[in-house]
């Protein structure tokens, strides 16, 4: 009985250690530099990266000039990682938060051009 206790304590200890991701930190100090390692990885074609760099750089600026750069740079990053749905989602989005925003028309163009692809994938 006490072999089977300490066998159990032993493997919740271990699946609990398990558990935990580490999270890249993505921050400098300076919101230009942070956004443009971001950017970064997306060039670099690690678009995970990317995307989940600039989810946190998003969350660190909500509603700042930065914030929605992050935003449109997200659905970027969708389209080069070729998940096309995803990336329609972020542009979508993108200009229903922000209508007037300088770079909508650049939101609603890229829109067209992952309505094209998907039209010639037949998604």
């Amino acid at each position: 009985m006490r072999k089977s206790f300490i066998l159990l304590a032993i493997g919740i200890v271990a699946m609990l250690c398990g558990c935990g991701k580490e999270r890249k930190v993505y921050s400098k100090g300076d919101p230009d530099a942070d956004l443009q390692q971001c950017i970064k990885y997306s060039e670099k074609k690690q678009f995970e990266e990317a995307i989940e760099c600039l989810e946190v750089f998003k969350s660190r600026f909500p509603g700042s000039e930065h914030g929605q750069t992050a935003e449109l740079r997200i659905g970027d990053a969708y389209f080069r990682k070729k998940d096309y749905l995803l990336a329609a989602d972020s542009y979508v989005t993108f200009t229903k938060l922000h209508p007037n925003h300088p770079q909508a028309d650049y939101a609603y163009y890229r829109l067209g051009v992952v309505r094209v692809e998907l039209r010639e994938r037949h998604i």
